[in-house]
């Protein structure tokens, strides 16, 4: 039994109740979105697998000149929301920043963040932490891919601090939204991570697990490292000033939740990506 399914069993009936429920999000047929009551106008939403959505093979691919964009202008519909509205960025696990109004295409990095509406920053994830930010007094969109990497080179706090100094927002005014990501119950790393991470991040071993497991090929006990992306990345928030009423968490693992997300470690090199988008219509 792997341990993603040793965790199913121990948790039951309450993890399957937080799934359908999860406190701060409505689940929709292909994403689920952040409830946002006091601001109507913001769009925030964390798409799920959707090649099991039977009505997705059903949009006629001339509408849009590259195949792997479709899943973008399938959600666009959900959305309601005009898909060349939607930021794209070419990411590549580090913590650079894209700012459209200042760079030309193609952009290149792993945030996005604009104060236009009517605009859409998104990221896509297959197991790393996604996380949305948005700012409903200046109405100010950010989207972030945070891999091991991106975290160890603190994209999140990078964010923030960019919000403040550049576009003049508050922290506390700030509402942050994290996506599924793969969970310490399946997130085993070595010392290759576990070394850069030590290095970089404040009271970096609060976020680390360590469990005696029992290697499933060679039999024998040892131990495993597992890293906590999702903390990590929420305690960036929170040290900077972020609400913990304002931070909404899906806390659901990719790994585990097959039926529900793609993931790169339980499907390989080239599982689909969920998306990560957030904006305010006009």
């Amino acid at each position: 039994m792997c341990d993603c399914d040793q965790k199913e069993k121990a948790i039951g009936k309450t993890q399957k109740q937080k799934m359908q429920d999860p406190e701060g999000f409505r689940r929709k047929e292909t994403f689920y979105e952040v409830i946002l009551d006091d601001c109507p106008e913001a769009v925030m939403i964390f798409s799920m697998r959707l090649d099991r959505i039977p009505s997705f093979v059903q949009l006629p691919e001339h509408e849009t000149e590259n195949k792997n964009d479709l899943d973008y202008h399938f959600l666009s519909r959900q959305l309601n929301i005009d898909p060349s509205r939607i930021v794209f960025i070419e990411q590549v696990h580090g913590s650079k920043i894209v700012n459209p109004k200042n760079e030309p295409e193609p952009f290149v990095g792993d945030a996005v963040i604009t104060d236009e509406t009517n605009c859409y920053p998104s990221i896509k994830t297959a197991d790393c932490q996604s996380i949305l930010i948005i700012d409903p007094i200046r109405k100010v969109t950010a989207a972030i891919h945070a891999g091991w990497k991106g975290t160890v080179q603190r994209i999140t706090r990078k964010v923030i601090l960019e919000l403040e100094t550049a576009y003049g927002c508050s922290p506390s005014d700030l509402i942050a939204a994290l996506g599924p990501s793969v969970g310490t119950c399946c997130y085993e790393v070595d010392e290759k991570v576990i070394e850069p991470f030590r290095k970089s991040a404040p009271d970096a071993d609060r976020f680390i697990e360590s469990y005696m497991i029992t290697d499933p090929i060679s039999g024998v006990d040892r131990i495993s490292s597992r890293l906590d992306l999702r903390r990590t990345n929420k305690h960036e928030l929170l040290e900077l000033g972020v609400n913990s009423d304002n931070i909404k968490d899906l806390d659901l693992c990719t790994q585990c939740h097959d039926t529900m997300f793609y993931s790169y470690r339980r499907d390989g090199a080239n599982p689909g990506r969920l998306i990560a988008l957030a904006g305010f219509r006009l």
